[in-house]
């Protein structure tokens, strides 16, 4: 029966050619202890039910095996996809058996084509111990890269090589020099936020201006961060109760 099988009232229903509601009626009508051996109570309920039980069961296309391995997929793809976008030394035990898992199900291989574009970038500009690569060696990568036939065959991962193929030599400046470092993603957003609230007046402002913008922002986050360690100065605290005790006592 396809609802042992694990298909849903609308899947069966599109199969059969009957109402969803119809199907719904009718297994719940056949799986009531009371009701199981009594008639439909109609002659349509009668031949749609028998029309139900004449469907042959319809086997999941290749390579799946059953639907029950298609739906644990679907759910795993649901909840662990986001995984499949960290590095593997930011992946726990439990997590990168997920993605093992998910690798080794049918639609492995197409996740795999994926998971290794990823990880190629992740190590174009450093190497798998952190470690930042030459100018030369990330060049040389990043050519191997973006030229994989591979990967061309995914039409997203070939926009993503052609974009980026404009974008290599604004994102390796750094390692042209070694005393240089790398922006991480906090420096990123907070040059977005300055450039964004001066956007208005910008072409307006001399070096000295933006430096000292820069100075007054910073400073005002400082205030923000220590709002709650101000001390009043010129302000005896001996012989004084502070008020957080007072109000205590007077609530007691």
């Amino acid at each position: 029966m396809l609802a042992e099988q694990g298909h849903s009232y609308s899947a069966i229903a599109h199969q059969v050619g009957i109402q969803r509601v119809t199907v719904s009626k009718w297994l719940n009508h056949t799986g009531s202890d009371d009701q199981a051996h009594s008639p439909p109570e109609s002659a349509t309920s009668v031949a749609d039910a028998a029309t139900l039980a004449a469907v042959p069961v319809v086997q999941p296309p290749a390579p799946w095996q059953q639907w029950d391995e298609v739906r644990a997929v679907r759910e795993g793809l649901q909840e662990h996809r986001y995984l499949l976008l960290r590095r593997p030394k930011h992946l726990t035990t439990e997590q990168q058996a997920h993605i093992d898992a998910l690798l080794a199900s049918p639609v492995g291989p197409k996740l795999q084509v994926a998971r290794h574009f990823l990880l190629e970038w992740y190590l174009v500009l450093h190497d798998a111990d952190g470690q930042r690569r030459t100018l030369d060696e990330a060049r040389e990568r990043f050519a191997a890269w973006s030229s994989d036939p591979v990967y061309a065959t995914v039409a997203l991962l070939r926009r993503v090589q052609e974009r980026m193929t404009a974008e290599f030599e604004r994102l390796s400046q750094f390692l042209r020099n070694p005393q240089w470092e790398a922006t991480n993603n906090g420096a990123e957003r907070a040059g977005r936020a300055f450039r964004h609230g001066q956007a208005a007046h910008f072409n307006l402002r001399s070096r000295p201006a933006l430096e000292g913008a820069i100075v007054v922002t910073a400073c005002h986050r400082k205030a923000t961060a220590t709002r709650g360690q101000h001390q009043e100065w010129a302000r005896s605290g001996r012989g004084r109760t502070p008020r957080g005790q007072m109000v205590g006592s007077a609530a007691g």
